[in-house]
């Protein structure tokens, strides 16, 4: 049976999959959700309102969060796990995607990041930056889910690894569900970071909603629908 991997971003834990992972398990799914290293240490909210990074220097490595995710992995040996990232999620699901690409059945792919050849976390974060969204649009997308949200300080190392597109990771299906609204991760780098890809790969089945950063909070059930209409199991 194939196997659904949801894959957190950047100062979050498995929780800010919301209930996406238990909708996917009622309809009769194998669902699972992954925890980070490192993502256990609760960051106050006074620290993201301040504008501080929320890093932590830990000795982790990007390595480390793919062996985190592959541990998730059923225990038969063929190409049965649909690998779903959210945010930087994205980056950690390209990687375990280009060290196991035989492993691989899809990848999805939620308001997240999908990191070219020399791209990193770190890399579209500045790019994120150089856009100059301003904080207050940033912080409206977290606003209306604040008391349901977990922060925590986010492990700084991962940050600096580097992606390299293989012939294997090409191959793989991917699917994107673009947030139209998305102040975190802009619509307009969304757009750039597929059209990247262009056609030197396996066919991308984009979905747009017009919903913020966080789909699984803004409208949880439609988000569940779009992603189970586009799944290849």
């Amino acid at each position: 049976m194939t196997r659904i991997i949801f894959v957190h971003g950047m100062n979050a834990t498995s929780e800010s999959w919301n209930t996406i992972p238990e909708k996917f398990n009622q309809a009769g799914f194998d669902a699972v959700s992954v925890d980070l290293p490192g993502h256990d240490r609760d960051l106050p909210l006074t620290v993201l309102l301040l504008g501080s990074k929320g890093t932590y220097s830990s000795g982790l490595t990007m390595n480390d969060y793919v062996e985190a995710v592959v541990a998730k992995f059923p225990a038969e040996d063929e190409r049965n796990v649909v690998l779903v990232g959210h945010s930087m999620g994205g980056a950690v699901i390209s990687q375990v995607a280009q060290q196991h690409p035989g492993r691989i059945k899809q990848l999805i792919y939620v308001a997240a990041m999908l990191p070219d050849t020399g791209d990193s976390p770190a890399k579209i974060i500045n790019a994120i930056k150089d856009m100059d969204v301003p904080v207050t649009k940033t912080l409206g997308d977290y606003l209306p889910h604040l008391l349901k949200l977990r922060f925590v300080y986010q492990p700084e190392e991962p940050l600096g690894a580097t992606f390299s597109r293989t012939p294997g990771f090409d191959a793989i299906p991917r699917g994107y569900v673009l947030c139209e609204e998305d102040d975190v991760i802009p619509a307009q780098l969304q757009e750039t970071m597929l059209e990247a890809y262009g056609s030197a790969s396996a066919k991308s089945d984009v979905v747009r909603l017009r919903r913020s950063h966080l789909p699984q909070y803004d409208r949880p059930d439609e988000l569940f629908e779009k992603m189970k209409a586009m799944l290849s199991v």
